[in-house]
């Protein structure tokens, strides 16, 4: 089948698609806003970074109830090439995934290794489970950093990271000495 071009058909479909995103993006069609002030702290979870600080925040359905729940890693302190303090809390979402209502469990949940604070999850051996990637910095000026793995050995409403099953994959620096 041979397709034909008609310049007035598509001067009419791009001047079409032209009004509807200008009429569905603008705010009084009750889109968001794009250009809005930041929210400052949305879910009143109180965080703020200490100084000098970093936060990574991190959601996945860690309990498998269908809605997600978050992680807050931090790292702050940083002296001579290090982070020397860090810290990962867990927030359980005990709304649902339309009205999230998350609320601080505990730090460093279900055995994760301080080592981890800025951390992801996914499931990297296809058991069903989330397993934890992360990055541990520095401990001393002399030490490189290094990604790690902790797989779940628990089950998907109660997952377990056993801090003595860590794998590392050490972080190659390109600096020059």
């Amino acid at each position: 089948m041979k397709a034909h071009y008609n310049p007035k058909r598509w001067r009419f479909s791009a001047a079409l698609l032209s009004l509807l995103t200008a009429i569905f993006l603008t705010p009084a069609f009750g889109q968001l806003d794009f250009f809005s002030e930041p929210l400052a702290d949305p879910f009143e979870l109180g965080l703020s970074p200490h100084p000098g600080g970093s936060m990574f925040p991190t959601l996945a359905d860690i309990d498998s109830d269908g809605d997600l729940d978050l992680f807050v890693g931090e790292k702050w302190n940083y002296s001579s090439g290090c982070f020397t303090e860090t810290s990962l809390d867990f927030y359980r979402n005990e709304g649902n995934s339309d009205c999230p209502d998350f609320q601080l469990e505990a730090s460093y949940p279900f055995g994760i290794s301080e080592e981890a604070t800025n951390i992801k999850f996914v499931d990297i051996n296809g058991d069903g489970l989330l397993d934890l990637f992360g990055r541990k910095d520095c401990v001393s000026p002399t030490v490189e950093g290094a990604f790690i793995c902790i797989l779940n050995t628990g089950t998907a409403t109660e997952p377990v990271f056993d801090a003595g099953d860590i794998l590392y994959a050490p972080l190659v620096s390109t600096r020059k000495a």
